[in-house]
């Protein structure tokens, strides 16, 4: 039984990330069993040192990979223009040079025109490894589509990527591990969504957006009260350390790293930065000094020749304070908003069941609008339509999945609209 209930299709309508469902995911209660001793250690060392012993981390990582690589003779890595992806590229060159007989193929997602794919290639290109670029196209696209509806609608088909498509490559050949760097921002330099864990708000602040038109105080609460108890039920107190897990568990444990699902009948997926002795040493630091200057760190240490491939998140080399940049390459490696807006049709708002016809009036202006004004970026939105559909094909073979006027009750009217002008906005001007 998870701690929300199952069908309780208004939560996972108006939640971002979707994490309260119960599918073949793990719950929180077992996540939070399986690092309970983990956990017990951190509730009074957690954010206790002032000194950042980036020498030890680096020490630690390193193990914790060649360990990892033991025996290992064909591995697949899963690269982007990031960070993340680009510490597991460096430590899995280094083991390379001590291996020389094990054969590295990476793959990476994305538009050919984007950072992502392009210093992708380079890091590539710098180790003389084989490289797969799997394009986003419409028909990816759907697949992923395929893929959340398979998941049941607990995860969005905006976080699938090239997933599908990497999965039946992975069919042609034949790999003893696959590496992914999901994990780097968040433990490395405490980094979640794109907020520092220091300033970070609780998840269900964060996931729980005001913008919904579904938005409830009261469910809100509820949430959050449902996530905190089963800390408080393992006797975990520490407020900052509970915030900081609650992003790992819920988010990372329960709705990306189930995406990786799909590689399972190929290889064993391992996620670096992952090991208990890892946590321990990066959470027991306080948050204000895990920052940038881990990552800085790392890369010194173990390849300084990739500091100078540029950061898919600025175009300018990581750490970089200059403005002047010569790249021209696309920030954004997909076309999402674009795909869902040929492939999602109003229907899915006036064909609900059980809906009375001011609320079906209500969401199809609000589709209408979303329609209108579409953005490069995705935006709330965007993964909200996206649950929506999947939910609408789910509910044509399982009454579970059916949506009620319960379900789709419009407590925010007019926020939705200034929502989407915004972000509009915001990128036209």
């Amino acid at each position: 039984m998870s701690f929300i209930k199952k069908n309780n299709l208004r939560f996972r309508l108006s939640s971002v990330h979707n994490f309260i469902y119960e599918g073949e995911q793990n719950i929180l209660k077992d996540q939070i069993n399986n690092d309970i001793d983990l956990l017990n250690k951190l509730n009074t060392d957690y954010g206790q040192l002032d000194q950042a012993k980036w020498e030890e981390s680096y020490s630690i990582l390193k193990q914790e990979f060649f360990n990892e690589m033991k025996g290992v003779k064909h591995v697949a890595i899963l690269l982007t223009g990031g960070m993340d992806s680009r510490i597991g590229a460096s430590l899995l060159n280094e083991y390379s040079l001590k291996n020389k007989k094990i054969k590295v193929t990476a793959f990476t997602w994305g538009s050919a025109n984007s950072r992502d794919v392009v210093y992708s290639k380079r890091i590539c290109e710098t180790f003389k490894w084989d490289f797969v670029h799997v394009e986003l196209t419409l028909k990816t696209f759907m697949n992923s589509v395929d893929l959340s509806i398979k998941s049941e609608a607990s995860i969005s088909p905006l976080h699938f990527h090239g997933v599908g498509t990497i999965s039946s490559q992975l069919k042609e050949i034949s790999v003893d591990k696959i590496i992914a760097g999901s994990y780097g921002d968040s433990f490395g330099r405490g980094e979640y969504s794109g907020n520092h864990i220091k300033n970070a708000p609780k998840i269900v602040d964060l996931s729980y957006s005001k913008w919904s038109p579904l938005f409830s105080k009261a469910e809100k609460n509820e949430l959050e009260n449902a996530i905190y108890n089963q800390f408080k039920l393992s006797d975990i107190s520490n407020p900052d350390l509970i915030n900081e897990m609650s992003f790992q568990y819920c988010y990372m444990g329960m709705m990306l790293s189930p995406i990786f699902d799909c590689f399972k009948p190929f290889a064993p997926v391992y996620q670096i930065m992952t090991s208990d002795s890892f946590r321990y040493h990066m959470l027991k630091h306080k948050r204000e000094i895990r920052t940038d200057d881990f990552y800085f760190h790392i890369l010194k240490n173990m390849n300084p020749n990739l500091s100078n491939v540029p950061w898919a998140r600025t175009g300018v080399s990581f750490g970089s304070t200059s403005d002047n940049s010569s790249d021209k390459y696309s920030s954004v490696y997909y076309e999402y908003p674009s795909f869902m807006r040929s492939l999602f049709s109003s229907k899915i708002i006036m064909n609900l069941q059980n809906v009375n016809f001011l609320t079906k009036v209500y969401y199809y202006m609000l589709f209408s609008f979303w329609s209108f004004f579409e953005t490069k970026k995705v935006t709330f939105f965007d993964e909200f339509f996206s649950i929506l559909f999947v939910l609408s094909e789910l509910s044509k073979e399982n009454n579970d999945f059916t949506i009620t006027k319960d379900h789709l009750k419009v407590t925010n009217p007019l926020t939705p609209f200034i929502y989407i002008i915004v972000k509009w906005l915001k990128e036209k001007l």
